[in-house]
Formats: C-alpha cells, structure tokens, sequence
C-alpha cells in the first residue's frame, strides 16, 4: 500500500507530527505483516478496518486479530455472530470480576 509507505516516511515524532486517517474497506485484501506496525501509536494514523469476521483477518497473518483488537479503543460490531465469536466479544467487553 502507498498510504503505507508514505506515513512511514513522515518525518517528525509521535508529537509533532500531523494526524491522519486511513479507512481500509475489504481490509483482509491489503492486510501484510507490515500492516502491523502501522497501528503503531507513534504513526498517529486513526485507522478504520471494515472485515466481514474475525477469521479474515486471522487468516492473513497469525496473531493479527489479537493486534487488532488489543490496540483498537473503538469496536463496532453488527448482528450475525456465531456464538464463539460473540462470547469472544462478551469477554472482550467485559470488565471486572466478569472477564
């Protein structure tokens, strides 16, 4: 990805440097290992990726769905999980004792 790139090659700390987007539709597609690195708080990129499940993403690169969802503030989650997948998701927003 060329947006890629480019933010890796801004100049600058995680102080100075100017805040950017990147919406990622049909992210699975362009997701590499390096992707990672991009979610990185230093690169101050605000990053939305739109998957149709947690699999997609698993199936890219190992362990990126532990990436993504340890590093994300904001989850939206719409209908139709399966039931692993929505007590994966009980147990993510879970606080407390109910974790």
């Amino acid at each position: 990805m060329h947006d890629q790139g480019a933010v890796f090659r801004r100049t600058g700390t995680e102080w100075t440097r100017i805040p950017q987007s990147l919406i990622v539709d049909e992210a699975p597609r362009y997701i590499k290992k390096s992707f990672e690195q991009l979610l990185a708080i230093e690169f101050l990129v605000a990053t939305v990726l739109a998957i149709q499940s947690l699999g997609q993403l698993e199936d890219v690169v190992r362990g990126f769905v532990e990436t993504v969802l340890t590093n994300t503030r904001n989850k939206i989650i719409f209908g139709g999980l399966s039931e692993a997948v929505a007590k994966r998701f009980e147990r993510e927003f879970s606080v407390g004792a109910n974790k």
